[in-house]
């Protein structure tokens, strides 16, 4: 299927339709008046009147039960929001998850009021029949649970000052609550306990499948997998096989693309031989990120595989490792083979000294067991992060057997690497466009990593947003010039202040930040929420959710799980180090604030009390709230134990010893913003 063409620029037109050259082929766009209001009202009646004569056989759009494609060009968002939320639910979830609450005014709402059009739609003066008629057939698609009437207020619409008014909404409100608390306690009662075992090695397979989906079959991936195919399909009982087999691969080469095109070959081979295929991509799920929670993960999955029954974790590491490695070594028989792939064992953290690798066993293995890993070269210490060497290990450990390792390289294709990049978009550049990529391509230095797919991939979304008749502007050379350059657009998006208080946040954590805890984080940031009330205030002083969801958005592909539950942080190292560059270039007196601000919100100093707002924020939420001057931001709180009592001789449920939850979170994070902000003295 043709890519589609990038949208023109919205200036005025030249002539009515034009064509360009692209490397898909000539293109036509045809642009319709120049005010951006009516050329939205005119594209809109084009394509709906295209809709109706395409699918003339489609007799009735108006089908609640319709799912018809035609519905897109006809019906509201509202309406479309309706549908997928009510008409097309199966008849049992809509008993129990839909509610209908409905409002109408006696009369209806009189035209003439200056709030008559807060409550329906109007064309000119007067209200917009069209609209009205679609509300109408909209409403009587489904039958409300419960309904009101009321008088209209005069320049109002609702006042809760009548005493109607506010007995209707304070019945709507009970309403509301009331469904949705039994609605929330039939959904836990009937709750299915989730089953760790099954659902990260799940995590894991549909991380492959996505990227399975999405990969670039170029001259070096299929080097490398021909490499890694032959030792998987070699016969089980070859001697040399005896060793697991790793690909080396500068940050951002597309191993774990390579990997991911592995584990779906190793998933075929393991089929056909009975045999078990365990997956893991380190460092993109809590459960993989630190060695030892990711060798029970592993443990577990084996012992389901191999039915060992409920086998005990060890507490302590080097029991662990032992019991690891008999499960690879040990369980696995000619009858039913293990092929085992771990990606980006750089990945791990050190605790336990996961990168030192001795607990993974490479060598010696047993005939019915294949091994491979993936790893990137050795990196030396930077400020602020450890450096690793788990190329230079793999290869002591495998005795300097080159045969063992297969070298994900440059990229030798690069046009058909970007053409495919382009089209998983929807997208398409004119020739032009495109020779400039290969040119920026082809002055890259003989150390830079821009001849890997990671550049080609942030080209490509930067090129997916040029218009088609934009000259190609100058393409930085390297990875790190584009993330910042990456950086610099979404501040112009999204808000200078919250993509980079977002971005320090990500960058600092010691594990990583979740999205409800950025949220609580960007809500103490005055400079954040004036920027987010360019248009309106809340009533609370938080930053809107969708804010933080659409940068999240933005930023997911270049982000995974850290530490403990939903935190995120840099997946690659080459997006790590560019937020330094272009965050803290300025001098380390910021990266200590925004330590201290961190460690002020691990430590809940905000939790319960109104913080005073600075002279910008002031400004626009007194527009709409004169006279405020502080406001609880609503963070939560952060005690040092979760449950039990860290100072008493027993917690809940002990018998006769110390039983409580300590906030590991808290402690962990706290104590490393301090360090990192210079304040020791609160550390101790």
């Amino acid at each position: 299927e043709e890519a589609k063409p990038p949208l023109p620029p919205c200036g005025p037109p030249k002539e009515t339709r034009w064509a360009w050259d692209s490397v898909d082929g000539p293109q036509y766009v045809l642009r319709i008046g120049t005010n951006p209001w009516d050329r939205f009202e005119k594209l809109q009646g084009v394509l709906r009147s295209a809709a109706l004569e395409a699918w003339k056989e489609h007799t009735d759009p108006r089908d609640p039960a319709s799912c018809h494609w035609l519905k897109k060009f006809v019906i509201s968002v509202t309406e479309e929001e309706l549908c997928h939320g009510a008409l097309w639910a199966r008849p049992e979830d809509s008993r129990t998850r839909v509610l209908v609450l409905a409002r109408s005014f006696e009369g209806g709402v009189p035209p003439g009021d200056e709030k008559a059009a807060k409550f329906m739609d109007m064309r000119g003066s007067g209200p917009d029949e069209d609209a009205q008629e679609l509300l109408r057939q909209q409403k009587a698609m489904c039958q409300p649970d419960r309904s009101w009437s009321i008088p209209w207020a005069p320049s109002k619409g609702v006042d809760p000052s009548d005493t109607r008014h506010a007995a209707y909404l304070q019945e709507f409100c009970a309403a509301f609550e009331d469904a949705s608390v039994t609605s929330l306690n039939e959904a836990l009662a009937d709750e299915v306990r989730p089953d760790e075992v099954v659902e990260e090695a799940e995590r894991h397979l549909r991380f492959a499948s996505v990227r399975a989906g999405k990969f670039h079959r170029s001259p070096t991936a299929a080097r490398v997998l021909e490499v890694l195919d032959a030792y998987l399909t070699s016969t089980y009982h070859e001697a040399q096989q005896n060793k697991a087999h790793c690909a080396e691969g500068k940050s951002g080469s597309g191993k774990t693309y390579v990997m991911s095109m592995l584990a779906a070959r190793a998933a075929e081979v393991s089929a056909a031989r009975n045999g078990v295929c365990v997956v893991r991509f380190l460092g993109t799920t809590a459960a993989s990120s630190k060695s030892s929670l990711l060798l029970a993960s592993l443990i577990l999955q084996l012992a389901r595989a191999y039915d060992r029954g409920n086998v005990e974790i060890p507490t302590e590491f080097n029991p662990l490792v032992a019991l690891f490695k008999e499960a690879v070594t040990a369980w696995p028989t000619d009858e039913k083979p293990l092929v085992l792939i771990l990606d980006s064992v750089d990945q791990l953290d050190d605790s336990d000294a996961g990168r030192a690798l001795q607990w993974l066993p490479v060598k010696d293995l047993p005939p019915c067991v294949r091994i491979v890993i993936s790893t990137l070269p050795d990196y030396d210490d930077v400020e602020g992060r450890r450096g690793f060497k788990c190329y230079s290990t793999l290869r002591r450990m495998l005795e300097q057997d080159e045969s063992c390792f297969a070298h994900v390289t440059d990229i030798e294709d690069p046009k058909d690497v970007v053409l495919h990049l382009l089209r998983l978009q929807g997208r398409t550049i004119t020739g032009k466009q495109m020779q400039a990529i290969l040119d920026a391509f082809d002055r890259r230095g003989p150390q830079d990593i821009a001849g890997t797919p990671l550049y080609l991939t942030l080209v490509a979304h930067s090129a997916a947003l040029w218009d088609s008749e934009e000259e190609p502007p100058n393409i930085p050379t390297s990875v790190r010039a584009l993330i910042v350059e990456f950086f610099g657009r979404l501040a112009k998006l999204r808000g200078d202040k919250l993509v980079r208080k977002a971005l320090a946040s990500i960058t600092l954590c010691k594990d990583g930040i979740s999205e409800v805890e950025l949220a609580h984080v960007l809500s103490l940031d005055d400079g954040v929420l004036a920027e987010a009330y360019k248009w309106w205030a809340p009533p609370v002083r938080v930053v809107p959710c969708i804010v933080v969801t659409r940068l999240l958005n933005d930023l997911r592909p270049y982000l995974a799980s850290r530490g403990s539950g939903s935190a995120l942080g840099w997946y690659h190292r080459q997006f790590w180090e560019a937020a330094e560059d272009w965050l803290f270039a300025r001098g380390e007196e910021l990266r200590e604030n925004v330590h201290a601000e961190l460690a002020a919100f691990f430590e809940g100093k905000h939790h319960g009390a109104p913080k005073a707002y600075s002279e910008a924020l002031s400004a626009k939420v007194n527009k709409f709230f004169p006279g405020e001057t502080e406001g609880d931001r609503l963070v939560p709180p952060q005690p040092l134990v979760l449950s039990g009592d860290v100072f008493s001789q027993r917690g809940p449920g002990a018998q006769g010893g110390v039983v409580w939850q300590l906030n590991e979170r808290r402690l962990a994070e706290l104590v490393h913003h301090y360090m990192r902000a210079e304040l020791q003295d609160k550390t101790l």
